[in-house]
């Protein structure tokens, strides 16, 4: 519970040995890694500028936070 008798915050980390990744778009290095937040390492990266997805910060269709946009036109991919 939190203060105020709230439910607690969930986070992926719950899944504890059971979470393979976790990647958080509030938590990325540049357009080109993508820093796996969970406990093996499994960042995604690309190297090629025109295939890396677009960062989009505060993003109002998810309620503010970060989000990453890939154009299927231009077949980007991590």
């Amino acid at each position: 519970m939190q203060p105020g008798g709230g439910a607690s915050a969930w986070s992926p980390l719950d899944f504890g040995s059971d979470l393979l990744f976790w990647f958080d778009a509030n938590v990325m290095c540049s357009g080109s890694l993508w820093v796996d937040q969970g406990p093996n390492g499994y960042d995604l990266s690309q190297a090629t500028g025109s295939k890396q997805p677009t960062l989009i910060t505060a993003d109002p269709d998810f309620d503010g936070n970060n989000s990453l946009s890939f154009n299927n036109a231009a077949l980007q991919t991590m």
